[in-house]
């Protein structure tokens, strides 16, 4: 009987230290698991930022090409008038940049 008792007492021991064991490999599971959680959430933030941001790209992608499709062929030409407009406006900026270059009043 007393084989019995020391038995016992063995396997209570043991059964404690297991339930112990248990005890802790369920929390570090729980703390996985929110662990798990959090970045699942948190790649579909990130997989939506990436969606938006495709929309974006498509978006400016189309607009910037509306204006190439709807331009002349002939774009080559050009408008007379701006073309002079431009190069007065260049003569008049390269002669403010230089006071000394310009012609003094007549009289």
């Amino acid at each position: 009987m007393l084989a019995i008792v020391a038995l016992t007492a063995c396997d209570k021991a043991e059964l404690d230290a297991t339930k112990q064991q248990l005890q802790m490999v369920s929390l570090e599971r729980d703390a996985l698991k929110t662990q798990l959680d959090a970045s699942r959430q948190q790649s579909a933030v990130l997989q939506q930022q990436v969606t938006d941001l495709q929309a974006r790209v498509t978006a400016a992608t189309a607009a910037l090409a509306a204006p190439a499709a709807d331009a002349k062929p002939d774009g080559a030409k050009g408008d007379k008038k701006s073309a002079t407009k431009t190069v007065e406006a260049g003569r008049k900026a390269a002669g403010a940049a230089n006071p000394s270059a310009a012609k003094p009043p007549a009289q």
